[in-house]
């Protein structure tokens, strides 16, 4: 299978596409529900649709391009789970294409194959939610982006500012996709001051190219009156919330080993077999750096889900290409590809398709579960003070509250004039028809604002509007 990719013969590229769709399919037809951040994000799309303002009017921290994204999905197909499966397919796709091309025109291995796109395309489906258009996956094209420019630095082929400049605005534009990522412009600007000659006023090139896109994004919630919140609520919470990782330790484990034998195997390869030209080694000490330090952009992540882990594909795309490119052409190098393969299916298959998995690979808490009070609130608008969000599967968020990390400080500061003005004057103008409150933050709200409990009636945690 693997010989079938080393002719330089771009059409090959059509299989790498078909791998992608293999790899999916478990988890395009198996039997879990849309995932919980998927929903999030279907949710902030669907009110900058109706009108809203992220930030200000929607309280999330996801990115200002990502919601954007969101947004303009909603416009076009509603809350579909597969207008985020589709364009991901494609943009993975793109992603592995732009990756050997960037092997070919760096002539960083010395053969010109289309190896490397096929593991790269592997690579990304190692789990069931890099196959969906998450933050991260689309602010990796960047960063793809970027490292053709840097590779063309080091190798002395195109020294130019506008190179440089284009690498920081790449690198700026991916972290407004997911803000863990704007880490990669300090990472870029180390790796090209060890690895290359380039002049120290080329670094502030770089540097003003990656501040652009975000100075611009302040100046525009700036100039809308609303430049608090967006620090507020999309700066600050990557910085003071806690991480809380979303699957166990174990099964990470499980999920890295077969990555991380592979790696392993690479490093011995490459230090007995490959004859590398300066240049060569340069790349490969450059992306060993990068590997090592984008495992910083994990201490950045609020939520550690999964396809975070998709920062990684790049740099051990190019060492497990670089295995498999200095493996003989015969049976033995075929199997090892072939391993390496049923096992991210198989991790895959497991963890999408089995109706009782086991407590390694159990992902229901990953899935939106039905609520209970689903078929109460069907297509109502619905405030839920509480952190499980699964009760908007069928129903539509009313309020600015729908990510309750960032919301909870709100709710509990009341007693400030500020922050009880916003929740009133939401809660007036979008009318929910239910109000799901385990916390009492209702109850003192009422108590606050007797114009709101005149329109409310209290059925054990639920507040229903009278005349819904």
């Amino acid at each position: 299978m693997l010989n079938f990719f080393r002719p330089n013969d771009p059409y090959r590229l059509i299989g790498v596409f078909i791998l992608l769709i293999i790899c999916r399919m478990p988890f395009w037809f198996g039997e879990g529900d849309i995932l919980m951040p998927e929903l999030r994000w279907m949710l902030t799309g669907e009110r900058m649709s109706d009108g809203f303002m992220m930030y200000y009017e929607i309280w999330d921290y996801i990115s200002p391009l990502s919601a954007g994204t969101y947004w303009l999905l909603d416009w076009m197909f509603g809350r579909s789970q597969w207008a985020y499966l589709i364009p991901a397919l494609f943009i993975s796709f793109f992603q592995a294409a732009l990756f050997n091309s960037i092997t070919l025109r760096g002539r960083i291995f010395n053969e010109n194959n289309y190896i490397p796109a096929i593991v790269y395309a592997l690579l990304s489906s190692a789990f069931f939610d890099f196959f969906t258009l998450s933050p991260m996956l689309l602010g990796l094209t960047f960063v793809l982006l970027a490292l053709d420019n840097v590779i063309s630095q080091i190798e002395f082929r195109a020294r130019k500012d506008e190179k440089l400049l284009s690498t920081g605005l790449y690198l700026g534009i991916a972290a407004l996709f997911h803000f863990p990522l704007a880490a990669m412009g300090p990472f870029f600007i180390i790796v090209l001051m060890l690895f290359s000659s380039t002049v120290p006023r080329r670094y502030l090139l770089i540097l003003y190219g990656w501040i652009l896109p975000f100075a611009l994004i302040v100046i525009y919630y700036y100039f809308a009156n609303t430049l608090e919140f967006f620090l507020a609520n999309h700066l600050v919470p990557w910085f003071t919330l806690a991480s809380r990782n979303r699957v166990s330790y174990n099964f990470m484990l499980v999920f890295a080993a077969p990555v991380a034998f592979y790696m392993l195997l690479a490093i011995l390869r490459i230090a007995r077999r490959a004859r590398l030209t300066n240049y060569q080694s340069r790349v490969l000490q450059m992306m060993l750096t990068l590997l090592v330090l984008s495992s910083l952009i994990l201490l950045l992540e609020i939520d550690r889900y999964p396809f975070v882990l998709l920062v990684f594909v790049p740099m051990l795309s190019y060492f497990l290409s670089f295995f498999f490119i200095l493996g003989k052409k015969g049976p033995r190098t075929e199997i090892l590809f072939i391993i390496l393969l049923t096992a991210i299916i198989g991790i895959n298959w497991k963890s999408t398709w089995t109706s009782n998995p086991s407590s390694l690979f159990d992902f229901q808490s990953y899935y939106v579960i039905p609520h209970n009070n689903e078929g109460m609130v069907k297509g109502k608008k619905v405030a839920f003070l509480g952190d499980n969000i699964s009760i908007y599967r069928h129903s539509y968020p009313a309020t600015p509250f729908i990510n309750w990390r960032i919301s909870q400080y709100a709710w509990e500061n009341m007693n400030q004039y500020a922050y009880l003005t916003l929740i009133m004057k939401s809660v007036l103008r979008e009318k929910p028809g239910y109000v799901f409150d385990s916390k009492k933050y209702f109850d003192k709200l009422t108590d606050k604002v007797p114009v709101i409990r005149q329109q409310y009636r209290k059925e054990g945690n639920i507040y229903i509007r009278i005349n819904n």
